[in-house]
């Protein structure tokens, strides 16, 4: 899942501590609840993620 690859990033490639991590899964949940209410999207499906790579966000 989405959710998943990104905290993976964060503590892998960006070598965050687990309290980082936890600081950035409220902005996440965040961006996650605009994108389904404004969009209609759900960032954490599959289809979401891949309807987000197709939308026009300007």
């Amino acid at each position: 899942m989405l959710r998943d690859r990104f905290f993976s990033y964060l503590s892998i490639e960006k070598q965050c501590s687990p309290h980082t991590c936890r600081a950035y899964e409220a902005d996440l949940q965040g961006l996650a609840d605009w994108l389904s209410q404004e969009l209609e999207i759900d960032l954490f499906s599959t289809e979401g993620a891949q309807a987000l790579s197709h939308k026009d966000l300007r």
